[in-house]
């Protein structure tokens, strides 16, 4: 693909105008650059990117209806011969690192461990990947690509009214949660941090005040959102980022004492909500047990609901000192972990941590094939960080690592999506830097 790191590339509709800007464009304008593009390709072209549009658009709303949309999309791609558009990605390293990560999966079902079922259910969702292929192949344009970015943050916007509703007790609350729509608040949570940082850059590249408000609107409403869900996760990945998230809205951080006031008032938002109070006192309780319980028994020596992610993490460190070169197998945790703790234990469907779910099933070969999919993936996405689209994909992969520390990201379905599909958008925002003649020097990678 080129020596990526050597591109200073900017996506600009209309270059004369200068600056690294999101235009507010005609309703001609759209029509032309997102619509006759595939016209003139076949009207089949105008049906996928409908449904990659909806999915995108239906992902914070719940995982299985963007699945069925995705799901036709790749359908009707392959059988017209689209997906296989652009050959020279399947001969790069960019798709390298995805059937690494693919294979891995069903070669360690050979040997797993596993005698409890989880094992085809976790290869089986290799299958996510082949949305990544799909949106890299089909051959979107940037100005469609920014479209299905806005779909997702219309609908997390629109899914974070739903949430505040229901704090509010005008609608009903999901299962006692404030999600909206989504039945669990895992995904949810990190989605909303993604939105906040992906509009931050949005209101930074905004050419003009109607455009900035809206992306304003966007990142209060999902901050919002995020301190009345009980994801401690979102809680965690929000805290670490969203430093950065000011600094793309200030263009900078020359003004640190602004910089500052904002941190303490975010800050403050997260500390006064009734919902964070709750999971924060809940969390101090949980380490308060383990700092006074026996040595025989404290930090996952057994199992305890008081914080029993230490419970799993232990295990697979023990399930990965077993089979430290390729771990026990698809799936194998489960029951390695079954194998070598009392019989009464809970069965635990893995670790809820990337680290520990990658060592414990797959060994340090799993591991480093991971981690060259990662390092090369955000090795790719670097320079584009500050770009519109460039800042979903980076983001999400920032989101996904660091969301990991307390789930296995890379195995729950919302987030694996997002990784399937960001990589998808990764690959293709490299097809078209590599294509285009439109060079930049605004951004420094």
């Amino acid at each position: 693909m080129g020596k990526i790191s050597q591109l200073k590339f900017l996506w600009v509709e209309r270059v004369s105008t200068g600056g690294p800007y999101l235009n507010i464009l005609s309703l001609k304008d759209y029509h032309r650059i997102l619509i006759d593009p595939f016209w003139g390709k076949g009207k089949v072209y105008l049906i996928i990117f409908a449904l990659i549009g909806l999915g995108f658009f239906l992902m914070p709303l719940g995982t299985s209806p963007s699945l069925i949309s995705l799901f036709i999309a790749l359908i009707a791609s392959i059988f017209t011969g689209k997906f296989f558009n652009v050959k020279e990605l399947f001969r790069s390293k960019w798709f390298l690192s995805i059937f690494f990560v693919v294979i891995l999966h069903w070669i360690a079902v050979l040997y797993t461990e596993d005698n409890l079922g989880f094992s085809f259910k976790y290869a089986s969702k290799t299958y996510y990947w082949l949305f990544a292929l799909l949106i890299a192949s089909i051959g979107l344009n940037k100005k469609q690509l920014e479209a299905i970015i806005l779909l997702f943050l219309l609908a997390l916007a629109i899914n974070a009214f739903i949430g505040i509703f229901q704090f509010l007790g005008i609608l009903p609350p999901k299962y006692n949660w404030y999600t909206g729509l989504p039945r669990g608040y895992n995904s949810l949570s990190l989605y909303l941090v993604l939105g906040i940082m992906v509009s931050s850059v949005g209101f930074y590249l905004s050419s003009n005040g109607a455009q900035k408000a809206m992306y304003l609107a966007f990142y209060l409403l999902y901050l919002v959102h995020l301190i009345l869900l009980e994801g401690r996760t979102g809680y965690f990945v929000c805290i670490l980022l969203f430093p950065f998230s000011i600094i793309n809205i200030m263009g900078g951080n020359e003004r640190a004492h602004l910089f500052l006031l904002i941190a303490l008032i975010i800050l403050g938002l997260f500390i006064l909500s009734p919902v964070v109070q709750k999971r924060l006192s809940l969390t101090l309780d949980e380490l308060a047990y383990h700092l006074n319980a026996s040595p025989d028994k404290a930090w996952g020596r057994e199992y305890t609901a008081y914080q029993d992610r230490f419970y799993m993490w232990k295990g697979a460190w023990d399930v990965f000192k077993s089979s430290p070169l390729i771990g026990a197998g698809t799936g194998g945790y489960s029951s390695a972990l079954k194998r070598i703790r009392p019989d009464g234990d809970p069965i635990i469907s893995h670790p809820h941590n990337n680290l520990f779910y990658l060592l414990a099933n797959f060994g340090i070969v799993g591991f480093a094939l991971f981690l060259f999919f990662f390092w090369y993936q955000l090795k790719l996405a670097l320079p584009f960080r500050k770009d519109f689209a460039g800042s979903f994909v980076f983001y999400a992969y920032i989101v996904i690592l660091l969301g990991g520390v307390f789930n296995t990201t890379i195995l729950d379905s919302g987030t694996l999506m997002l990784i399937s599909l960001a990589t998808g958008m990764n690959g293709l925002i490299q097809n078209i830097a590599n294509n285009s003649k439109i060079k930049s020097t605004s951004y420094e990678s």
